[in-house]
């Protein structure tokens, strides 16, 4: 189970920024569920269901259940794909979901530091860290590169679950040139991507929306990932998307050949145009300066749609 007292996930931080930046007044309007429902319910406000997760994931498999669905007034999903996946599986009403992407404080414009080119990955072990690993240690330019994973399920509040990826972790810490930090701070993560060049994230799994992959286009990394779930639609037709394969040893094929090509072209003229225009959509179009418009025109919306009278 989640410790979310200590989980510090895309979802917590998704969250915490919600209750920030939604003015409370609308907040008070409504009975917010974030990610699952926990069983039937008509609370007096209108019901508003914030699904982060799949619809294929354990925790909102009782959607199943009319009654469930039949509390919910309106849905709230953080990417096209992640909508349309709810609307064919459960049969949602596609007329009262709504698209609200997700948002960041964007990552402030810097210069990035000369020298060797860092690769970053922050995203949690079972979401493609061994793909990264394998591909890494075969690659030809792996001596003139750093890596850096901040990676851990103490960043889901499940600390005690590493036992499970501890040869992953060995493996990481044993490889030159690569260097394992765990889990630490978002606010670290943040100015670790400041001083990184290559987002490597050969993700296996389907994300919704992915604000570790938001995070570093804001901070101007070349992201390199595969073309899976709601990516593609996330990246906003930037960085380095190549098709995905469901084959392990293809994947890892596949994802070092993209990895050398972000390296030996990242100092071209045209990648270098193509991540200040990344940065820049970035900052206009995920900080919750523009969220914060949009939440709140969703919120009237729903208030004065399904508002009860009580």
């Amino acid at each position: 189970m989640k410790n979310t007292a200590t989980a510090q996930g895309g979802t917590e931080l998704q969250l915490a920024a919600w209750r920030r930046q939604v003015p409370p007044a609308l907040q008070a309007q409504v009975h917010l569920s974030v990610s699952a429902v926990a069983g039937p319910q008509r609370p007096l406000k209108p019901h508003v269901f914030w699904a982060h997760q799949a619809a294929d994931q354990p925790s909102v498999q009782n959607l199943a259940d009319p009654l469930v669905q039949r509390g919910i007034d309106a849905w709230v999903f953080v990417s096209e794909w992640q909508r349309t996946q709810y609307v064919e599986r459960w049969q949602v009403p596609r007329a009262r979901t709504y698209v609200v992407r997700n948002a960041i404080e964007p990552i402030p414009v810097h210069t990035k530091p000369a020298g060797p080119l860092r690769l970053i990955y922050t995203a949690t072990p079972f979401r493609g860290l061994d793909v990264l690993l394998d591909a890494f240690a075969g690659l030809p330019e792996r001596t003139e590169v750093e890596l850096h994973i901040y990676s851990g399920m103490a960043l889901y509040g499940r600390p005690r679950e590493d036992a499970r990826y501890a040869a992953l972790y060995a493996q990481a810490q044993a490889l030159p040139n690569v260097h394992y930090h765990g889990v630490v701070p978002n606010a670290e993560v943040r100015a670790a991507l400041q001083q990184s060049h290559i987002f490597a994230y050969p993700c296996t799994w389907e994300e919704t929306s992915c604000v570790a992959l938001i995070e570093a286009l804001s901070a101007g990394c070349r992201a390199v990932v595969p073309e899976l779930a709601a990516l593609p639609e996330t990246a906003s037709g930037y960085g380095q998307v190549y098709p995905y394969t469901s084959d392990r040893e293809a994947h890892v094929g596949r994802f070092r050949a993209e990895l050398g090509q972000a390296i030996r072209g990242y100092h071209q003229p045209a990648v270098q145009q193509a991540l200040s225009a990344q940065v820049a959509h970035f900052a206009a179009v995920y900080s919750w300066e523009r969220r914060r418009g949009d939440w709140t025109e969703v919120l009237e919306n729903i208030i004065t749609t399904y508002g009860r009278d009580i």
